[in-house]
């Protein structure tokens, strides 16, 4: 396989960061298709485009997820998962009832208190 330098450099003309670093990945995907190394693709790239090169360990987890069936190219912003946003909610709205909760029970034990209904002022509450 022949890959020169001049056909790299070619698709690496344009140095707007994001755009950059995309043809990076599409280079290392098709590299990699090729049978060639994440060091190998590392070293292309470093020969082509010698500022602005994504490390090797970039290029060793790039090619990792291609193995693993990626197909795009695209660089996917971290979003916080389904569970985390619904841990945060429920932690608020568990928040919310326990103090709801404990002001009812205030509440009664003031009620069973002032008539006489529970003698021990507290109605027991299981922690």
């Amino acid at each position: 396989m022949l890959v020169t330098s001049s056909s790299v450099s070619s698709v690496l003309d344009t140095k707007h960061d994001d755009v950059y670093t995309r043809k990076q990945r599409v280079i290392i995907r098709f590299l990699h298709l090729r049978g060639m190394k994440p060091i190998e693709i590392h070293q292309q790239l470093s020969e082509t485009c010698n500022d602005g090169v994504m490390d090797v360990k970039n290029v060793r987890s790039w090619v990792r997820q291609f193995k693993e069936g990626r197909m795009s190219c695209e660089n996917k912003p971290k979003e916080p998962t389904t569970c985390t946003i619904f841990q945060v909610y429920f932690d608020k709205e568990l928040y919310m009832f326990r103090t709801g909760l404990l002001s009812i029970i205030r509440s009664l034990n003031a009620v069973f208190t002032a008539t006489g209904i529970c003698h021990s002022g507290y109605v027991a509450v299981g922690r």
